[in-house]
């Protein structure tokens, strides 16, 4: 619906004292801020059916003050509640330090096969070696397990701690 629509849409609808909210109501598709922006916008063309003004800001009264007994009860989440008359739960005792597990042997460096990435094999290993992109270069030595990506020595290499 092009602007010319819209406008011609909202002067079949118009009835004076009709809220944005109510035009927009009327019109399949409109909402309240279509139709003000539309007013804004082209307030020229819609001068024939005005919108009705609403209170101005300046315009409204301060509210009296409240006396101190017709205040609302203080709202409490239940979770407040319940922290408050469940039983403290007693410090916790420090523990014994874990055991740290001795490391494994190291693997001695295998010898590199720098295979590209098109010619490795489904049991090679597929770490980087050296290069990026099209000109990378893998290791290529057999994989620890079937079906694993990483031989031995590269494997401990990713999960060193």
């Amino acid at each position: 619906m092009n602007s010319a629509e819209k406008i011609e849409a909202i002067k079949k609808v118009y009835e004076p004292g009709y809220s944005s909210a109510q035009i927009a109501s009327l019109i399949p598709g409109a909402v309240r801020n279509g139709i003000i922006s539309i007013y804004h916008r082209k307030a020229d063309q819609l001068t024939s059916c005005p919108l009705p003004r609403g209170p101005s800001r300046g315009s409204r009264q301060p509210r009296p003050p409240r006396s101190p007994s017709a205040r609302s009860p203080r709202i409490v989440r239940t979770s407040t509640i319940k922290a408050a008359i469940s039983p403290r739960r007693p410090k916790s005792r420090p523990q014994a330090p874990k055991e740290v597990k001795p490391a494994s042997e190291p693997i001695a460096k295998p010898e590199f096969r720098l295979i590209g990435l098109l010619d490795l094999g489904r049991d090679e290993c597929k770490w980087p070696v050296e290069g990026f992109g099209e000109h990378a270069r893998f290791c290529g030595c057999q994989a620890h397990a079937p079906g694993k990506p990483y031989c031995e020595f590269h494997r401990q290499m990713s999960v060193q701690s």
